[in-house]
């Protein structure tokens, strides 16, 4: 009853009764975007009046052409577009595909279009255009501003091999430190977490899914329950192909979790797919909500999972943690390299403690 006294919510369910606005995702579109008409979207989605679609990509779709107009040269916006449309959009949309979704890659993109047309603009205010840009611009660039202007490599990547500019040279940026929290912290966070039952139960499953696994936060909002497996046993977790036994701690808040998921504002959570529900229905809780969560809980987010995988690839071939963990080999090698291990002992059968 408080909800329906927001005049934006009464406005918007007046105009769905009587047909001035038409209850598609088109027509919802069109209006301006807040809060309310969001939780709307999804209300409508979740009782079937509307198809499900992945938001991210709809946002980031939408969010291309307005990032476009801000690019003032017109070779310059064209540039970016194909740069957006058929180099990142196309990724987004693969991502979308997946189980996943593409809060994550939408994300990657938003942030190296951004740098690129703010690069554009910058050329611009020079009087240069992209295509005779030179390499004294880019070293310009890169050296006389934040550390993101870096990100600006793909792009020039993709105007070359389109050859829509020359062929330059982003150096590779180098980074000072690599954030990671002691390893007698992180093995005592584990017992501290599964010791204390002030704080939610969903709070403490993520901080643990984190601490042990050293998932990403986007990885684990969007865990469905048929990543669980429990039995009278035990619990088992998935996050490729794999079924891993749970610790009998870890299993129990398991279970009492998923028994006791919290209610979303609208309706009980029984038939969500998701393991930790967001406030809108048929959706999963936001990543930043989950991150604010386990701020709260002291837990510094990327030293932890930093610490976790580095711990990980010491107790076993960096490849098995990859395929059982759902990371790229690539990624975890640089874990193994920080731990002074060989990749190389694997792969000759020669890994030992």
């Amino acid at each position: 009853m408080r909800w329906l006294q927001n005049v934006q919510v009464r406005d918007l369910l007046s105009g769905l009764a009587r047909g001035d606005v038409d209850a598609t995702h088109e027509s919802l579109d069109q209006l301006p975007q807040n809060a309310s008409l969001a939780h709307i979207r999804a209300l409508l989605i979740d009782r079937g009046q509307l198809p499900s679609r992945d938001e991210a990509l709809a946002r980031f779709t939408a969010w291309i052409p307005m990032k476009i107009d801000t690019v003032r040269a017109p070779e310059s916006r064209d540039a970016l577009r194909r740069f957006a449309t058929w180099h990142h959009l196309r990724r987004v949309r693969m991502s979308a595909e997946k189980d996943r979704g593409a809060t994550s890659a939408a994300h990657n993109a938003k942030q190296e279009i951004t740098v690129a047309a703010n690069f554009l603009n910058w050329l611009g205010d020079r009087g240069t255009a992209l295509s005779s840009c030179g390499q004294e611009h880019i070293d310009l660039w890169v050296s006389n501003g934040p550390t993101t202007r870096y990100t600006v490599r793909n792009f020039l990547t993709y105007t070359a091999a389109s050859q829509l500019s020359r062929s330059l040279v982003v150096p590779r940026r180098t980074v000072k430190s690599i954030r990671r929290v002691d390893k007698l912290e992180r093995i005592e966070m584990i017992r501290r977490i599964l010791d204390d039952r002030s704080h939610p139960t969903s709070h403490r499953l993520a901080a643990l899914l984190l601490l042990i696994f050293g998932q990403p936060i986007t990885r684990i909002v969007s865990m469905t329950i048929d990543d669980f497996n429990l039995a009278d046993t035990g619990a088992q977790i998935r996050f490729s192909d794999d079924w891993i036994e749970l610790p009998p701690a870890v299993a129990k808040l398991v279970a009492d979790h998923l028994e006791n998921r919290a209610p979303t504002m609208t309706r009980a959570v029984d038939q969500s797919h998701y393991v930790f529900p967001g406030s809108r229905p048929g959706q999963h809780i936001h990543r930043d909500s989950l991150k604010t969560a386990l701020n709260r809980l002291g837990i510094d987010l990327l030293g932890t999972r930093n610490t976790t995988l580095d711990e990980l690839v010491a107790a076993m071939p960096s490849p098995l943690v990859a395929d059982s963990l759902g990371f790229s080999y690539s990624a975890l090698a640089q874990h193994e390299s920080f731990q002074g291990l060989r990749f190389e002992r694997y792969v000759a059968g020669r890994y030992s403690d």
